[in-house]
């Protein structure tokens, strides 16, 4: 099993069952009829709220309520009193002030799942539910339509063969509202043992009804009510969502600045009095000032953030002695500290993180690995990169005649910490699994943000998930493709606790990994007789990045285009496409390929004639040709100048060094260093496909398959990776499952 993802082919139980409906492909899964039942615990009571909240459970009216999208003969158009639906003890709930109406109970019309994100992080639900009165409305509403308040969504379908399997697993077969709380709270608990236990019995139950049931225990995230006139009835759109998602969309400003305090003046950098030895907590407090905050809100955040002068970097940096040139005053907080803020600014917190950073650990450290290369550095001012830095030197010798040699290196981390890493091992700290990760890994809270960038961006962003997301598109953009870091959850690790992972995280060979036992990896077939699959799709578009790239190297041939000796300043791009133009120009499964010759010709015949015009030019004024080493001394200098015009240094803790380049400020020349990927990896591209079958639990995040259909190559040369799967269940379709997967290449030696 890899990291993050499962990265392992489907359970052996999911692969039967696919196989099964090939062979019953006309009479399987359509014929049965779908079903969702919704329940809400919510305690209904009449008269007036106690003001001990656990008094009103003893004269309770109805204990929660039950919706299906099925409806019994007997309650369908009742001609006494309208019934809701029934609580959770079996009892029917009965609709004020309303008889002889002849009207339905409310029924489910829809429901579709979306969950984005990695492993369903952020898991989203919306049903469609008619009703069909006002006082029915009203009933509705005491049950399902407050803010936050926590739900059980069940779905799946009526097949003869798992029903009382289903029926055994559900939650509302209790009928007793106590041992229902007791189980929703226990699979939603914090606890790692009994949620362990609870995630462990899930899978169990998904397998013992074949994948026909499923459930979620989620929260009220917003709902929509509409009166349609012509039928006299209402739809209700009932959004649902993942546990601590709700925060991402909670407003991060919570009171405009008052323009008459100083502390709360933007654009106003307290430069400690002089005399005066900064702390970190007086960093700190200059940093929390600058933020939209309430006043109570920063002096919470003042006594639970723990303030160390590691997240602090430049800080105090005094004009005088930051003439030299290109010497920064920029100001640098970790990532570690903005998500500390992050996670404790929240007013309102049903969890002790809105991201945790607490799930793994490198050599006792906390640890959010991500793609990464031993020659990165900073192009930008905006963020830092610590650690072993590569040194931009100047040698006419060099291909781009500016670059940098393996043994000319700048070893500067800050305040003991560094961002690169090699083959780091890591330990999930609530399991305590190790793992170990290929190539060079950094580590995303070492990583330092300008705090003016951090400001920027807080204050123009309205929710933490807006926040979060330009920042994290900016480090996408700052490790020029190398990852892409997301809000995720590590499947089985976490329970309401997101976290932050790298979508394209190295791995070891998919080839290896999808084989189990003697049996390979599931085959989706596209062939009309023996497909399961509706509306496939097969995205095999480049990105313009690798097209502007292939026009650029004019095609001499895919293979030859994208090996390392080609490889010049301004001509890169990042792995994930060098790498997939790579499989392009292969030998293909049947040990064919091609080779586009009119290019080579024309190449030929260019570079021939170029190298006769540098030749021609090479003359001195007596008429004789000079030797590289006349001019060399002249083009170091101009080199030399323009690494320095380049160049964005900071002064080291100790003064009696010179001040060290940690930005550099050519992106074509570090794109061009961090080209080639690791071999014996994996690298996931941008080549995508997406279809749907008839519903199923049991499949899951970052499992891998192979597709009969698509040039085999592709399935020689890696496989396709879960990553996003939806659920929609209506009335003329039934249950369908939708997946999207990505291809995972492996890099060849």
């Amino acid at each position: 099993m890899g990291f993050p993802f499962l990265e392992k082919p489907f359970d052996g139980w999911v692969k039967d069952k696919l196989e099964k409906r090939e062979e019953t492909k006309l009479i399987e899964q359509s014929r049965y009829m779908p079903f969702v039942w919704i329940s809400s615990g919510m305690v209904v009571n009449k008269g007036k709220r106690p003001t001990n909240t656990d008094d009103a459970l003893k004269g309770a009216i109805y204990k929660g309520c039950v919706l299906s999208n099925h409806l019994e003969i007997g309650t369908k158009y009742s001609e006494k009193e309208s019934i809701l639906g029934y609580d959770l003890t079996g009892k029917p709930i009965k609709v004020e002030n309303e008889k002889g109406l002849k009207v339905s109970p409310p029924i489910i019309e829809s429901l579709e799942i979306d969950q984005t994100g990695e492993n369903g992080t952020l898991k989203t639900g919306k049903l469609t539910i008619t009703i069909f009165s006002q006082k029915q409305l009203e009933m509705f509403e005491l049950f399902f339509l407050k803010p936050s308040a926590l739900l059980v969504l069940e779905y799946g379908v009526n097949n003869p063969f798992t029903k009382q399997s289903v029926l055994n697993t559900s939650f509302i077969r209790y009928k007793d509202w106590d041992n229902y709380a007791d189980a929703v709270l226990d699979n939603f608990s914090s606890d790692t043992e009994i949620y362990s236990k609870k995630r462990g019995e899930y899978i169990q139950n998904i397998q013992k009804t074949n994948g026909d049931y499923d459930y979620w225990i989620c929260r009220v995230h917003d709902f929509a009510v509409s009166y349609e006139s012509e039928d006299n009835i209402y739809k209700v759109e009932l959004t649902v969502a993942t546990g601590n998602e709700l925060h991402l969309w909670t407003p991060i400003k919570q009171q405009k600045p008052d323009p008459n305090k100083a502390n709360q003046q933007t654009g106003v950098q307290k430069q400690p009095t002089k005399g005066n030895n900064p702390t970190p907590i007086t960093f700190l407090e200059e940093l929390l000032s600058d933020l939209s905050l309430a006043e109570n809100t920063i002096t919470a955040l003042k006594n639970k953030i723990t303030a160390s002068s590691t997240d602090f970097f430049n800080w105090g940096v005094k004009s005088e002695t930051s003439n030299a040139d290109n010497v920064s005053k920029t100001q640098y907080i970790s990532m570690k500290l903005i998500l500390d803020i992050l996670n404790e600014a929240p007013i309102f917190k049903t969890y002790k993180s809105i991201i945790s950073y607490e799930h793994i650990k490198h050599d006792g450290q906390y640890f959010i690995p991500i793609n990464s290369h031993k020659d990165i550095i900073s192009t930008n001012q905006d963020f830092i990169i610590p650690g072993n830095l590569p040194k931009i030197v100047a040698d006419v010798a060099l291909p781009t005649k500016i670059g940098v040699k393996p043994d000319k290196r700048v070893n500067r981390e800050i305040n003991g910490k560094k961002f690169n890493f090699q083959d780091p091992e890591i330990t999930l700290t609530l399991s305590n699994k190790k793992y170990k990760i290929p190539g060079t890994v950094g580590n995303l809270l070492n990583l330092f943000v300008s705090k003016d960038l951090f400001i920027k961006i807080w204050k123009d962003r309205n929710t933490y998930a807006e926040f979060i997301d330009e920042l994290f598109t900016m480090i996408n953009g700052l490790m020029f493709g190398l990852c892409k870091i997301e809000i995720a959850k590590l499947e089985g690790e976490l329970n309401a606790e997101m976290t932050i992972i790298d979508k394209k995280l190295r791995q070891e060979y998919t080839t290896n990994v999808i084989e189990y036992g003697d049996k390979k990896a599931y085959r989706f077939k596209i062939d009309p007789l023996k497909s399961i699959m509706y509306d496939f799709n097969f995205n095999l578009q480049m990105s313009e990045l690798a097209a502007a790239q292939a026009i650029y190297e004019s095609q001499l041939s895919l293979f030859e285009a994208t090996q390392d000796k080609n490889q010049t300043q301004g001509a890169s791009f990042p792995l994930t496409d060098r790498e997939f133009l790579k499989i392009l120009g292969a030998t293909n499964a049947d040990n064919m390929y091609s080779l586009d010759y009119l290019n080579h010709l024309n190449n030929k015949k260019n570079k021939a004639k170029n190298m006769k015009e540098a030749d021609d030019q090479k003359q001195t004024v007596n008429g004789e040709k000079t030797t590289p080493n006349t001019e060399t001394n002249t083009d170091v200098k101009a080199l030399e100048s323009i690494i320095k015009g380049k160049s964005i240094k900071f002064l080291p803790i100790d003064k009696t060094k010179e001040a060290d380049t940690l930005i550099y400020s050519d992106i074509a020349l570090i794109q061009s260093l961090i080209t080639k990927s690791a071999p014996g990896t994996s690298v996931l591209t941008y080549l995508e496909t997406d279809f749907t079958i008839d519903g199923m639990a049991g499949i899951s995040f970052g499992q891998m398959f192979h597709i009969d259909g698509v040039p085999e190559i592709y399935n020689i040369n890696g496989a396709f990776q879960i990553m996003n799967i939806k659920h929609s269940i209506q009335p003329d379709q039934g249950w369908r499952t939708t997946i999207n997967a990505a291809y995972r290449l492996d890099v060849k030696l």
